[in-house]
């Protein structure tokens, strides 16, 4: 009975039609869907330890009517106020702003946090668990990462131009990855230092500015036994940095070992790197076109630079978790991404009005998430 409900709803599904340009998943996907199923692996240290027992305990707050899906939202609307509060807040990333916003801000990351794992909690105790919800999390998760990273740059007064983009790309790049490893293993690996570690490490820095202010982090400190002078800032996100190298080498490794298994004939090395290949043009386009505006463009509306870049990556993931769950092959290059490369051009020459284009650019890029996030949630219900 329950078979014949799913192939019902399959039925209606597929007389969409699937294969107009608006889109993105194929009738074959659509199929492929019934046979999907999430497999985790969660080595973090404090989610095994404490987080888990917490989130278990914290279950009874949530009205058992509450859709998962919209206890994801109210997540991510948590991360969203507290991204606008703090660009009005902290306009140039050098003010020190009131304690209260400080707490705010980890009082807003621990609500998200709380809300990414009761979704989950709530869609198994409903029974209510849908390949939707999984990339309406995935895909929320992306955006908040995206923001939040831009957030925690302004709080911890980091220079505008290429601090705050690299903040933006380096925490882009392992969430990315760690996707490209699941499309192919089948599996999401956490590590032992993963996404609850980095939350409550941004907790930490809220609070910490709360109590000694934003400039806490601009703090010059001798390194023992040298006379090399760093900020708090750089000796904290260095190791940070080393870190997602190592997971990224390790995502690597993983997907490498997997294609080369002859009993995943259909997984291929060329087919990774192609994968892969929209994320790596991804970063090589916006270096180029960084390092070629003014810095009155780039400086000035780094907030605008990095959201743009941003919203590319969350298109980028959302794509990519909707390609493994149909079990579909991403095409090369989403069409947002194709005014990229003109826009590059634009800024080797020196066009005028480049502060414009980034404008229209980033307003494109932003509809067309909205249509991706649109059509697929048109197709699966």
């Amino acid at each position: 009975e329950h078979r014949n409900a799913n192939m019902a709803q399959l039925s209606s599904k597929l007389q969409k039609p699937l294969m107009s340009p608006h889109y993105y998943i194929t009738e074959e996907g659509i199929l492929n869907l019934d046979t999907y199923h999430y497999s985790g692996q969660d080595n973090s240290l404090l989610d095994n330890l404490i987080m888990k027992r917490l989130w278990q305990r914290m279950k009874v707050i949530l009205p058992s009517r509450m859709a998962p899906n919209l206890i994801t939202l109210t997540g991510g609307l948590f991360i969203v106020a507290s991204f606008l509060l703090t660009i009005v807040m902290i306009p140039t990333n050098e003010e020190n702003a009131p304690w209260w916003l400080y707490v705010f801000n980890a009082m807003m990351m621990f609500g998200y946090q709380t809300a990414d794992a009761l979704d989950g909690i709530q869609a198994r105790q409903t029974k209510s668990g849908s390949v939707l919800g999984e990339l309406f999390d995935h895909s929320i998760d992306a955006i908040v990462l995206m923001l939040h990273a831009v957030t925690v740059s302004q709080v911890m007064h980091f220079e505008r131009g290429w601090a705050m983009l690299t903040m933006v790309i380096g925490s882009s790049f392992p969430f990315y990855f760690n996707h490209w490893e699941e499309f192919f293993s089948g599996t999401m690996v956490l590590g032992f230092f993963s996404v609850t570690e980095a939350q409550v490490l941004i907790m930490l820095v809220h609070l910490c500015c709360a109590v000694f202010g934003g400039s806490f982090f601009s703090t010059l400190v001798t390194i023992p036994l040298t006379t090399i002078m760093l900020t708090v800032r750089a000796l904290m996100m260095i190791p940070i940095l080393g870190l997602a190298l190592v997971y990224l080498s390790m995502n690597f490794a993983s997907v490498v070992a997997f294609v080369r298994k002859p009993q995943q004939p259909h997984h291929t090395l060329l087919n990774a790197v192609r994968i892969s290949t929209p994320m790596v043009v991804l970063l090589v386009l916006t270096v180029l076109w960084a390092s070629h505006l003014p810095s009155g463009v780039f400086v000035e509306h780094n907030v605008l630079f990095c959201v743009t870049v941003g919203f590319l990556f969350v298109h980028l993931v959302t794509r990519l978790v909707v390609c493994r769950c149909c079990l579909m092959t991403p095409s090369w290059f989403p069409m947002v991404m194709w005014p990229l490369p003109v826009l590059t051009v634009a800024a080797i020459f020196g066009m005028p009005l480049q502060l414009e284009l980034m404008v229209v650019y980033c307003v494109f890029v932003l509809l067309g998430y909205l249509h991706l996030a649109w059509s697929v949630i048109d197709q699966l219900t």
